[in-house]
């Protein structure tokens, strides 16, 4: 930080809280204000200080700052109680709307870039967890028919993999809904 923006504020390692804002801000001033409004505050600043959406999230989710790490903390936690994925992980609301084509068309692309990556390695990981399961291995030796049956029956095979492939149970019921549809469709 300058130093002439640490003389304009005070210590540059200033901690920056309610009573710092009040003292810049009447309350007055504040009261009743909707949130876009106070977004659009809280935008304005960082059109002020030249600092770009990508380095402000650089910064929140690299700084080592208590407080802010603890607010960022929050929006990567998860909260089960809520009723959407959106509401309950900060991240997946953030993705849903980078996803939106209508209103980011061209970033569709570099999103599946960059998500393409992240699925082969959830997909590596479900497989090892598939093939070195103790409920799928089978030994030759000592199998019977019935056995190799119980194995083999679709439902056992889906409750083992819901225990231990996440991920390709996922898959394999988008595939089973999306042929569903088509054959629905035919």
């Amino acid at each position: 930080m300058s130093k002439k923006f640490c003389g304009l504020i005070g210590q540059c390692d200033q901690n920056y809280d309610n009573k710092y804002w009040q003292s810049k801000f009447s309350t007055d001033e504040l009261k009743g204000l909707s949130l876009d409004p106070e977004f659009q505050l809280v935008f304005s600043l960082t059109v002020f200080f030249s600092v770009s959406i990508r380095q402000l999230f650089q910064w929140l989710f690299t700084t080592d700052i208590p407080r802010v790490t603890r607010a960022v903390s929050h929006f990567m936690g998860y909260f089960a109680t809520q009723h959407s994925l959106e509401d309950q992980f900060g991240p997946a609301m953030l993705f849903a709307l980078w996803r939106d084509a209508n209103r980011y068309p061209k970033a569709q692309k570099y999103l599946r870039q960059m998500t393409i990556p992240c699925a082969h390695e959830l997909i590596l990981e479900d497989s090892d967890q598939v093939i070195t399961s103790p409920l799928l291995q089978i030994r030759p030796k000592t199998l019977t028919i019935q056995q190799l049956r119980d194995i083999l029956r679709p439902t056992k095979l889906i409750e083992i993999i819901k225990k231990i492939g996440s991920v390709h149970l996922g898959a394999l019921t988008y595939l089973l809904s999306r042929s569903k549809r088509v054959e629905e469709t035919t």
